[in-house]
């Protein structure tokens, strides 16, 4: 009965998966790296403008002591 049982389990042959998925997510992960070096790129160019903005903001007269013709020469 033990000789019965080992030679069907040494017949027995499990067909391994076909792998169908690890393309898929590998494409998936270069175009997310892609969006995402795009995204810094973008975010890199918007703090350049910040970052000019922030310069006129820090060298212009105070909003205390501004007058109307100063403001309308800041902001027009």
């Amino acid at each position: 009965m033990v000789d019965e049982f080992e030679k069907k389990y040494n017949a027995l042959k499990v067909p391994e998966p076909v792998d169908t998925q690890t393309n898929k997510i590998n494409a998936q992960e270069q175009e997310a790296a892609k969006s995402a070096a795009e995204y810094v790129q973008a975010s890199k160019s918007h703090i350049v403008q910040y970052e000019k903005q922030l310069e006129k903001f820090r060298t212009m007269i105070a909003f205390d002591q501004m007058t109307f013709e100063d403001l309308n020469e800041v902001f027009p």
